[in-house]
């Protein structure tokens, strides 16, 4: 994430000239910031997991609500969708190398803070 990500967001954001749409600048600085939290998860891999949970959710999701109904009806190859697709069907490598059970166990089971009540 850091290299393929970070590369991409901040060349474009630093090469950047003229007025930006303020929607593409938020995506633009939201793949930026992410590549930076990659870091963090190189040193600290289970504190970012939900990092990888983010990553993990929105491309699953995006595959199933874009790429799902183009490919469903034989309109994927060639539409603007085709590309992404092909780079977010490797999500299937983090949901496999997530300790789905410690994941589980302490953000999700887990009670947060103090009982209430």
């Amino acid at each position: 994430m850091f290299l393929v990500v970070g590369k991409d967001s901040w060349t474009h954001i630093l090469t950047f000239k003229g007025s930006w749409d303020p929607e593409e600048a938020v995506a633009w600085c939201v793949w930026a910031s992410y590549s930076v939290l990659a870091v963090l998860g190189i040193i600290h891999p289970l504190k970012m997991l939900p990092l990888v949970l983010l990553e993990i959710f929105y491309k699953v999701l995006w595959l199933i609500v874009v790429a799902y109904p183009l490919w469903s009806t034989n309109q994927l190859i060639g539409s603007p969708a085709e590309e992404t697709t092909y780079v977010f069907l490797w999500v299937a490598l983090p949901i496999i190398a997530m300790p789905w059970k410690y994941a589980f166990r302490n953000y999700i089971s887990k009670p947060q803070g103090p009982e209430l009540g």
